[in-house]
């Protein structure tokens, strides 16, 4: 025995395949858009460090440029001692 379906209900199942696939069409477009998302915030994230970085390098250089060149000399060391220091909470950090 077949079904017989109305035209009601022939026009219901039709209209209901296609609301699945736009459905479906819009869930695998909400990823791909969240996945890019995930990866823009990503890179604000490395951009906004790189930033940082930069402005503290520029802010150095400039006060590097008021400096003589004996006080030139001892902020370099300066700088290095802190830059050893900072290696070194890095290394027992991953230790822990």
């Amino acid at each position: 025995m077949s079904k017989r379906y109305s035209a009601a209900q022939k026009h219901f199942n039709k209209l209901a395949g296609r609301l699945r696939k736009e459905v479906a069409a819009t869930r695998k477009e909400c990823v791909l858009l969240s996945q890019e998302v995930r990866l823009l915030k990503a890179e604000n994230e490395n951009l906004k460090y790189e930033n940082q970085q930069n402005r503290d390098w520029t802010k150095r250089l400039l006060e590097y440029a008021e400096l003589d060149k004996s006080d030139i000399k001892i902020a370099c060391e300066k700088d290095k001692e802190v830059a050893g220091l900072i290696g070194m909470f890095r290394q027992f950090s991953n230790l822990i």
